[in-house]
């Protein structure tokens, strides 16, 4: 979950307006996204796999690099991971536009 603030919408598929681009290739990452809903300036993103948070560095433990277009500078804030287990809620620092 994450608080993105205003984003536009581009074709970033030929004929085809979208939210969220996904980068499948030239880098990390196993697990894309399974959707992205967004709830006023909230955007919840939901991952086509579990992620393990325990245990070490594994590159088959890693997401797709995604995310949104904005027409403001970026500011470093907290995005939210829900989890099975305990704690349930995790913190992790992500990038957004200035809002």
């Amino acid at each position: 979950m994450l608080n993105f603030g205003p984003a536009f919408r581009l074709p970033f598929k030929p004929n085809q307006l979208a939210d969220v681009f996904v980068i499948t290739g030239g880098g990390l990452g196993s697990i894309g996204l399974k959707s992205a809903t967004r709830f006023g300036d909230v955007i919840v993103f939901e991952l086509a796999k579990d992620l393990c948070l325990a245990g070490g560095t594994n590159l088959q433990n890693t997401t797709f690099f995604f995310g949104l277009v904005a027409n403001a500078g970026s500011m470093t804030t907290a995005a939210q991971i829900f989890s099975a287990g305990n704690p349930p809620l995790y913190s992790v620092n992500a990038r957004v536009p200035a809002h």
